[in-house]
């Protein structure tokens, strides 16, 4: 049954789109989480009421809008799912724990501890980067089929959402402050920008950080003396990444030191 009320609006504020579908016979007895599209043919979501006894992940076909139920009796409430005709899985936020399961059976393949609320898992278009979002102030993208971190960012507000282009070539999250952030990916580092990269992550495991670094240039002083490594040397390594990557690691770098430091 369609809600004509709800079309005359829609066709108020858009001419783009219009209102295909209400079904209030067949209405959900409970609230909808999380949704994502399959492919062409096919939404997949997650829906949970108060009581936290009807959460389940569910699918409908957008043609003759059949809904099948492909996982139920969760204990908890499911804040994001996800799942991608490019890629073999299916993978929910549950409880801290991101569940990566086999798409047409459902078992259970592996989980990965988020360390915080999951509220966000997204799969690129062409399947091979799995994003998640966890609170209170972390973006993790990691290797779809490996499971392999490719860029952890904890920042300084609380992120709320994200998404991927069509070639994977950009990424972006919006957080509370109602700003967006736009990623583009940085193909072809060099040796030296690599090892570079990993000399600040090593520096944070060695030695609390100190509170006082507060810019680039204290930072690299810090990991120069610690390492006995030129200062100069580092500095003209960090000149040759483009200004918004500096800006990248150095907010990540920031957080981490704030966060952790003393």
């Amino acid at each position: 049954m369609i809600n004509k009320k709800f079309i005359s609006l829609t066709h108020r504020h858009t001419k783009k789109y219009r209102h295909k579908y209400t079904d209030s016979v067949n209405a959900l007895p409970c609230n909808i989480g999380s949704m994502c599209y399959d492919n062409n043919n096919t939404l997949t979501f997650s829906i949970f009421n108060n009581t936290n006894d009807k959460v389940a992940i569910k699918s409908i076909n957008l043609e003759d809008k059949t809904i099948n139920t492909l996982m139920s009796n969760f204990s908890y409430n499911i804040w994001g799912v996800t799942t991608n005709k490019n890629n073999p899985w299916l993978i929910y936020s549950l409880n801290n724990v991101l569940h990566v399961c086999d798409k047409k059976t459902t078992k259970l393949l592996t989980k990965i501890p988020t360390k915080g609320t999951c509220n966000q898992v997204t799969l690129s278009k062409d399947g091979n980067h799995l994003s998640y979002i966890t609170q209170p102030n972390k973006v993790t993208i990691l290797n779809a089929h490996t499971l392999e971190k490719i860029l952890s960012l904890t920042i300084p507000h609380t992120p709320l959402s994200i998404a991927f282009s069509h070639d994977n070539k950009y990424f972006a999250f919006s957080d509370d402050t109602k700003l967006m952030h736009l990623f583009e990916q940085y193909e072809h580092p060099t040796h030296q920008q690599l090892m570079l990269r990993k000399i600040l992550q090593l520096w944070m495991l060695v030695k609390k950080p100190d509170k006082r670094i507060t810019s680039i240039e204290s930072l690299l002083s810090a990991v120069a003396s610690l390492f006995r490594l030129q200062h100069n040397e580092l500095s003209g390594v960090w000149n040759t990444f483009t200004e918004p990557l500096q800006q990248a690691i150095w907010t990540n770098m920031d957080s981490l030191i704030q966060t952790y430091g003393i």
